[in-house]
């Protein structure tokens, strides 16, 4: 009877000191299984007090992990957009916040050198909990699958860090998520640190922000720079060339009504 009472003290004083915790900091490691793989390191950074979170995604650093092959490498040769990806000088990650409070969720996307503000939908996950659970770094993990925006993912969260986040979008599980994908296998995260009480402070890159956007609007935006090159917002021919850019993304279904490039040229 002791060691139940004791083991439960504990539990109650691991709970607590989560609770008490003013900021924290994870990191993750993301993998990005596209035509073009690449691995990249994350951060999430969580006010606790204001239920507000930060998710850091680190482009500019990103570490090939595949060769390109050969029918992705004439693609490229043969394209008829001409533009030098990169970033604003200085530009480093692209942002995701999100406060959970007021339940409002604000994007920083570095397009092309051009760093757009956008105004986005809070993320309302139905999280259908299982009883599989497996050991991730030496923490009993339980997994949850979700649906959200055209994929579908499964999240390995631990119960024993009473910390509802985890990376990209992905929260409201009952303990921090430590490793997440989607079941396409484009998209990976594996916790690497998680550090508690951290002093950094986000700023976010406001002063460099070219425009504030809509996701629609952005999303339209994206569209009519890989499909319509030479004459942004004129229609598509029969032999216009179709680039499907949310197949390669993390969300391919959307709240609200949308029509694409390859929609209007296949009526």
């Amino acid at each position: 009877m002791r060691a139940i009472i004791y083991f439960i003290i504990l539990l109650l004083i691991g709970s607590i000191n989560c609770l008490a915790q003013k900021n924290i900091r994870v990191n993750y490691v993301e993998i990005v299984n596209n035509d073009f793989p690449f691995k990249m390191n994350d951060y999430l950074f969580v006010d606790l007090e204001n239920k507000k979170s930060f998710f850091l995604m680190d482009y500019a650093n990103q570490q090939d992990i595949g060769e390109i092959s050969e029918e992705i490498q004439l693609q490229i040769e043969s394209s008829d957009i001409f533009a030098l990806a990169g970033r604003q000088e200085d530009s480093v990650f692209d942002y995701l916040v999100i406060d959970h409070k007021n339940k409002k969720t604000v994007r920083y996307e570095d397009f092309y050198k051009t760093l757009f503000k956008i105004a986005d939908c809070y993320p309302e996950l139905n999280w259908t909990l299982t009883n599989e659970s497996k050991k991730i770094n030496d923490l009993v993990c339980k997994k949850a699958i979700v649906e959200y925006r055209g994929r579908t993912w499964e999240a390995w969260y631990a119960p024993s860090i009473n910390l509802p986040y985890g990376p990209y979008k992905l929260h409201g599980l009952p303990g921090l998520i430590i490793e997440a994908s989607d079941i396409e296998g484009r998209y990976y995260y594996k916790m690497a640190q998680l550090s508690y009480d951290v002093e950094e402070f986000i700023q976010t890159p406001d002063d460099k922000v070219y425009k504030e956007v809509t996701l629609k609007k952005f999303l339209i935006y994206e569209d009519e720079f890989h499909n319509l090159p030479e004459d942004l917002g004129s229609d598509l021919s029969d032999t216009s060339p179709i680039f499907y850019f949310l197949d390669g993304s993390r969300e391919k279904e959307f709240e609200f009504d949308i029509e694409f490039s390859w929609e209007k040229n296949n009526k």
